[in-house]
């Protein structure tokens, strides 16, 4: 029988890896996640994999933090590898802007598709991009050839600048792109669920005068000048100030969906979001604390299917926004600790602090998401 699957991770900091990497660990099978801050230059720790690793499937992303198993790191590289024993990977990697989301979630799709597919992990670009028209455009494409999987993943962090973000295909450290891999067979067992703890307050609302992502007027109001009143002191910090109000957003069937600030349009009053947010949406604005937030990832994981009685090895991925991480200051790590607990005791937990959450929705369409705690869980069957 072989054996099953395996993890190891890895950190980089203060100059020096935790241990060598275990070349046992590479296959045609074996998956490498990376997250890094987005300043450190890693192009020679990505040569180092490739050269220990050269059959895996290498992939990451900039980060507003990463995480390893129940720690929160800066100015670091988490490094996690894992050896599947009976799943094929598929890695591919394309450029993306706002304009082209849409086109590169039909294009990610048809790369992907097949009757054996069964989850898609999505790294990407995480400023010039429509994150939701990329994820429905591959879960549409997809659906229409009778595959309905999970796609999970995040948009690519950048502490808390908003300037630059980055993802990692193989050996090369991209700008504008996603990569995306592919999970296939029967064996691979996958869940991936969210939690918010954002609640909505003062009046709904509708927006009133948009384009593209940029909202302009709510309600015949200046938008900017609607959040300024809002923020009051921290408006001067804007627009990273702005994920303490995310909007929840409500159009046809689709549940509210929160969504928050990515950058201002100082000039034109305008509130930049990373999906866009038509005229006459029905929006209002949303607020959480410590307490909620932390409560709402206890119950990641209350609808998920795994068996964690059986001992089999489980990964588990977290992307977390980096609002959350704002508002819970030092508490932060409780987040972290409270699905570490609810997880098999020799789990391996990796991740990063972004800016969206991909998942699908609790009516199973996948979807953009801001401000949540997301979990995807790996296992794999003998």
């Amino acid at each position: 029988m072989k054996s099953p699957m395996l993890t190891k991770s890895y950190k980089f900091s203060q100059n020096q890896w935790s241990e060598p990497f275990d070349p046992s660990m590479d296959s045609e099978s074996t998956m490498i996640l990376v997250f890094f801050e987005s300043t450190l230059i890693i192009d020679k720790h990505l040569k180092n994999l490739k050269d220990v690793f050269p059959k895996s499937k290498i992939l990451g992303s900039s980060t507003s933090g990463e995480i390893q198993n129940g720690e929160i790191n800066d100015d670091s590289i988490v490094c996690t590898v894992v050896k599947f024993t009976h799943t094929r990977l598929k890695l591919i990697s394309t450029p993306i802007n706002f304009e082209t989301s849409a086109e590169v979630g039909r294009s990610i799709s048809e790369s992907l598709a097949s009757a054996e597919l069964k989850n898609i992990l999505l790294l990407t670009e995480g400023l010039d991009i429509d994150g939701s028209d990329l994820i429905k455009e591959m879960h549409k494409s997809l659906v229409a050839k009778n595959i309905n999987v999970p796609i999970s993943g995040g948009l690519a962090g950048d502490g808390n600048r908003f300037t630059n973000t980055f993802v990692i295909f193989g050996t090369e450290v991209k700008t504008r792109h996603a990569v995306a891999l592919g999970f296939y067979g029967d064996h691979i067992q996958v869940f991936a669920g969210t939690g918010t703890g954002w609640d909505p307050f003062g009046p709904p609302r509708v927006v009133t005068k948009a384009a593209r992502n940029t909202v302009y007027e709510i309600d015949g109001v200046p938008a900017l000048k609607l959040y300024r009143e809002y923020l009051k002191s921290d408006a001067k910090n804007l627009p990273v100030s702005g994920v303490l109000f995310p909007l929840g957003v409500s159009w046809g069937k689709n549940e509210n969906i929160v969504r928050s600030v990515s950058q201002i349009d100082e000039a034109n009053n305008g509130l930049i979001f990373a999906s866009r947010i038509p005229e006459n949406t029905k929006v209002q604005l949303m607020h959480s604390n410590v307490v909620k937030l932390i409560e709402a990832a206890k119950h990641v994981l209350d609808n998920c299917h795994l068996d964690f009685t059986n001992g089999a090895p489980t990964l588990a991925i977290i992307v977390s926004c980096i609002g959350r991480r704002m508002i819970m200051g030092q508490k932060t790590e409780d987040e972290i600790e409270i699905i570490r607990d609810r997880l098999p005791i020799h789990t391996e937990i990796c991740g990063f602090y972004s800016y969206g959450e991909f998942a699908p929705t609790s009516n199973q369409q996948n979807d953009l998401h801001n401000q949540t705690m997301t979990l995807i869980v790996f296992q794999e069957n003998h």
